[in-house]
């Protein structure tokens, strides 16, 4: 949950453990910042900036060793980036790179007042697109598939039809 990752995040930086990691211009000027490994799990819940400079909460499963793609994951209305956990790590132990991102507007949104208030599909498509594309360029190994559940489906849909990723998608 949002709440939880945030106080995980002031553990960390009152531990001293910031580990930013520049993904380079390719990433369009993406910052993530890792966090430790949850439980068992394959999850690691990071940050992505988006290009208008607002910070998001994320999930991603990385496959060990080499990756054979990236899967995109979209939530539904009123969703988060952690409904994706159980696909997260059925597709991290076949080998693709799993990334889920917290849709502005919604659930996890770090912008409270903004929560069940905003739904602006320009900007939520262009999150969409710059995210895909950041998170492809740090596998930057195989095909790029998106998914989505629900409404996150239909966004997907509409972005797709209408030419709005910056790179090809399978």
């Amino acid at each position: 949950s949002c709440a939880h990752a945030a106080a995980f995040r002031r553990r960390e930086a009152r531990a001293g453990r910031e580990n930013i990691d520049e993904l380079g211009a390719h990433a369009r000027n993406c910052w993530t910042r890792g966090v430790e490994k949850q439980s068992e799990s394959s999850l690691t819940q990071f940050e992505w900036e988006a290009p208008d400079r607002v910070v998001f909460p994320c999930e991603r499963w990385l496959p060990e060793g080499k990756s054979f793609g990236t899967v995109v994951c979209v939530h539904g209305l009123s969703g988060a980036a952690t409904d994706f956990v159980t696909f997260g790590e059925v597709l991290h132990k076949a080998g693709l790179a799993c990334f889920a991102l917290n849709l502005r507007g919604q659930g996890s949104d770090p912008h409270r007042p903004r929560r069940g208030a905003a739904l602006d599909l320009e900007d939520i498509s262009r999150d969409i697109s710059s995210f895909a594309n950041a998170m492809h360029s740090i596998t930057d190994e195989g095909p790029l598939w998106v998914c989505g559940e629900s409404m996150g489906a239909l966004i997907l849909a509409w972005m797709l039809a209408d030419k709005r990723f910056a790179q090809s998608v399978a």
